[in-house]
């Protein structure tokens, strides 16, 4: 999950509007057990992309508290 991160920091990086930058960022977030900003980035997610194929599912694990 490392380079996933480190990958979805440099997209961000170049574009804070990148969709799946967010997603990846949010993922690495909550493996971690930093779940306020694995929320922030999943929110961020779903706003900058709300029909992308993983944005009902995101929505779902916001709705869930997590």
């Amino acid at each position: 999950m490392k380079k996933a991160e480190a990958f979805a920091r440099r997209a961000l990086e170049a574009s804070d509007q990148a969709p799946y930058g967010q997603l990846v960022l949010g993922a690495a977030f909550e493996e971690k057990g930093h779940r306020a900003e694995a929320r922030k980035a999943f929110e961020t997610f779903v706003k900058l992309c709300p029909g992308c194929r993983h944005a009902a599912e995101i929505r779902v694990l916001l709705r869930s508290g997590r």
